[in-house]
């Protein structure tokens, strides 16, 4: 069976090689486990040995890359006749949203009436509401131009248990599942002798993107350090930390905020653990890994009123975005509360999220997908 899958995950070349991000790669290798012919068109970007670092290489037989190019040009200009020849050719197109090259293979799937399932990862008016005056001016038009395509697809998975579902309904065959796989950890937080004058907040993210909020947490420390709360927050992720490092220095609060840059899987176990409260301040999300790894980890977590997350958390857990003063108020509410009854229920919350509970559900919707085809 021959699948397409059209993306704009960026896809790194260096030395005849391809390396993706490693949860990039899990979801691909899950196709590829399942189909016999994949050919995945995205961005492809020449690259050197040091940007690659931490990333995976693409070890998969019957899979095929094709590059897009930048997606403007992608998008205005012809199609390339051997690119269209494979999507005609496919048995299955699969759409990652939200996206904009999913518009350029619409008229394809139209008129040689061509089955085609949509995978949402996120919301996307917020998905390019948050990116600059060009995604302001695209944030409208694309959310209306997703739901129309969720809506006649033959297949839908979605990342979330009902916020995206809610957001772009289909009358497809669907199920739930997010990309997130997790396993029994090997090590869980211990709060038995938290110190609650002395808290370390921890967040996973994109450190060079404004989207990820995590500035809404530093200008939150100034506040917090007027109650007599000793509070560190240590940052990890990818990126240039230049734009939160001035942040910090404006609000005085530099001896308090650590960038500790990408951390190896092991690395970033032990700095959460290493925690007090986890916190995800994103603007836009699908259902963040970071969030469930943390509570997973039996972790005290906080986070946004975006997307999925309050799916994951409870209630007197989440905070409105943007809003540094909800966080405060949320912050001083769970602080007052019983951290060991909030880490039990963050692990039994991400059980949901365990490998084997998913990857069945997947294979299983991939089978009726073959079947149906067939």
């Amino acid at each position: 069976m021959k699948i397409s899958i059209l993306t704009e995950v960026r896809i790194y070349f260096y030395n005849n090689d391809y390396y993706v991000d490693g949860s990039f790669y899990k979801i691909i290798e899950r196709y590829a486990n399942k189909f016999n012919d994949i050919s995945l068109f995205s961005r492809v970007i020449s690259s050197n040995n040091d940007k690659i670092s931490g990333f995976k290489k693409i070890e998969l037989n019957n899979l095929k890359i094709y590059n897009i190019g930048s997606i403007f040009n992608f998008l205005i200009k012809k199609m390339n006749n051997d690119y269209k020849k494979i999507f005609i050719e496919s048995d299955l197109i699969i759409l990652r949203i939200p996206s904009l090259v999913f518009l350029k293979v619409m008229n394809i799937i139209k008129k040689h009436h061509k089955k085609y399932m949509c995978e949402i990862m996120g919301c996307a008016f917020d998905a390019y509401w948050n990116h600059g005056i060009i995604g302001k001016i695209l944030a409208i038009p694309m959310h209306l131009f997703t739901k129309k395509i969720v809506m006649k697809a033959n297949y839908c998975l979605y990342v979330t248990n009902s916020y995206l579902q809610s957001k772009y309904p289909t009358k497809a065959y669907y199920i739930n599942a997010s990309n997130v796989n997790i396993d029994i950890p090997k090590n869980v937080k211990d709060y038995s002798n938290i110190d609650k004058k002395n808290i370390n907040l921890f967040t996973s993210a994109a450190l060079n993107v404004k989207y990820k909020g995590q500035q809404y947490v530093i200008k939150a420390i100034s506040k917090l350090k007027k109650q007599n709360i000793n509070i560190n927050y240590y940052l990890a992720g990818k990126g240039d930390s230049k734009y939160l490092s001035s942040i910090a220095k404006k609000y005085g609060v530099e001896s308090n905020v650590h960038f500790l840059g990408m951390l190896s899987k092991e690395d970033l176990e032990k700095a959460m653990i290493n925690s007090d409260i986890y916190v995800q301040p994103s603007l836009q999300e699908g259902l963040p890994r970071s969030l469930i790894e943390a509570m997973n980890l039996g972790l005290v977590c906080l986070g946004t009123n975006t997307s999925g997350i309050p799916e994951l958390l409870e209630d007197k857990c989440v905070f409105k975005r943007k809003s540094t003063s909800s966080f405060i108020k949320c912050f001083n509410y769970i602080l007052n509360d019983n951290f060991d009854e909030m880490s039990k229920r963050n692990k039994d919350e991400s059980k949901k999220y365990y490998s084997k509970i998913l990857d069945k559900k997947r294979n299983d919707f991939y089978d009726y997908i073959v079947k149906d085809i067939k």
